[in-house]
C-alpha cells in the first residue's frame, strides 16, 4: 500500500522477473493492485477482514492503458 518507487521495480522485475525471463530489454512496470474481499474465497476473505484490511483499488486505468501502448510500440519495433 505504499506508493511505487524505483527500488520496487529494481527488486521485483529487474532482479527477479527479468533473469526468469531470460531478457532484460522489456517494457516494465510495477503495480501497486487491488484488493477485492468479495471476489475471494471465504477463507482468504476471513483472513483479510482479520487483518483489518478493505478492499482498496491502486490500479489507475490510465497507467495501465499507457503501459499496454508501451508493450505494443516495443512488440511492433521488433517486427
Amino acid at each position: 500500500m505504499q506508493p511505487v518507487g524505483p527500488e520496487q521495480k529494481t527488486v521485483l522485475i529487474d532482479n527477479h522477473l527479468a533473469k526468469i525471463c531470460g531478457d532484460i530489454d522489456v517494457p516494465s512496470r510495477v503495480f501497486l493492485g487491488r484488493i477485492t474481499l468479495g471476489l475471494m474465497d471465504p477463507e482468504s476473505r476471513n483472513m483479510m477482514q482479520r487483518m483489518k484490511m478493505n478492499d482498496y483499488d491502486n490500479l489507475k486505468r490510465a497507467d495501465c492503458l499507457d503501459f499496454g501502448k508501451e508493450i505494443l510500440a516495443k512488440v511492433n519495433s521488433k517486427v
